[in-house]
């Protein structure tokens, strides 16, 4: 049996030997021109399937992503906003403002850049993968929403376990107050994530196949939106109130 050398000229032979709903099934032959015997063959599979739900699924996780890192930066710059009074705390608690309004005036002043920063990362990845126009909107809706309860987490937290006396403000975020936050940021996103799963998956999917939702579908979708709000809002509140309340009652000298 002769193998093809340089220069001789080759026959290739293809057929289709199974055609499934996802796969197909290609066969290569490849020919003696003269005498029809066959040198060699190979199979081939090909998957077929629409790109287009998986990258909408990547963008939704992609928020669990977003989560993480506006916490890690909210770890690093508000989790010590309160702590970066240093020794001269007294001072501002000696003015004629409250710990409330302390507390306070730290979240206002850190909102901003972590809400710049959640957004961009959210509209950025979706524009990327070219997802639906619902699930951007919704995803830079849930963004804003991560960043408020995550910004008042942070400073909330860091106003219950201060460290005034620590030389420099990295070492209060990786303290025990700083595992302590972050480990209850990333429960947080997780359950917002997991809360908002479904209801996004119904909107997305009954706006892409053309159909209409059913009051008990909607009035379930309605149910988790509405509990990511309350539940996120009820976060930022109790971090900042019971920071307040721990920084009220401390003694400093």
């Amino acid at each position: 049996r002769r193998f093809p050398r340089a220069g001789d000229l080759i026959e290739v032979q293809s057929g289709v030997t199974e055609v499934g709903g996802k796969t197909l099934r290609l066969v290569h032959w490849l020919c003696d021109p003269e005498s029809g015997a066959a040198w060699a063959s190979m199979e081939a599979v090909a998957l077929t399937f629409d790109t287009t739900t998986y990258r909408n699924a990547v963008a939704y996780l992609n928020l669990g992503m977003g989560g993480f890192v506006l916490a890690a930066v909210s770890a690093r710059f508000l989790f010590p906003a309160v702590s970066a009074e240093g020794r001269a705390i007294w001072i501002a608690r000696a003015a004629p403002m409250s710990a409330r309004d302390l507390v306070r005036a730290k979240f206002a002043g850190g909102l901003v850049p972590i809400l710049v920063v959640g957004e961009v990362i959210s509209l950025s990845s979706s524009y990327l993968l070219r997802v639906s126009p619902f699930v951007v909107w919704s995803g830079a809706a849930t963004t804003a929403v991560l960043a408020v309860a995550i910004s008042g987490l942070a400073v909330g937290l860091g106003a219950q376990m201060p460290a005034f006396k620590a030389e420099h403000l990295a070492k209060v975020a990786s303290g025990f107050g700083g595992v302590v936050y972050m480990a209850c940021a990333l429960v947080y996103v997780g359950a917002v994530v997991a809360f908002e799963a479904y209801p996004t998956w119904l909107f997305y999917d009954s706006t892409r196949f053309r159909y209409s939702l059913g009051t008990r579908h909607l009035a379930l979708a309605a149910g988790c939106y509405l509990g990511v709000l309350v539940f996120s809002a009820a976060v930022a509140w109790l971090a900042l109130e019971r920071g307040a309340r721990s920084l009220e009652a401390r003694e400093f000298s």
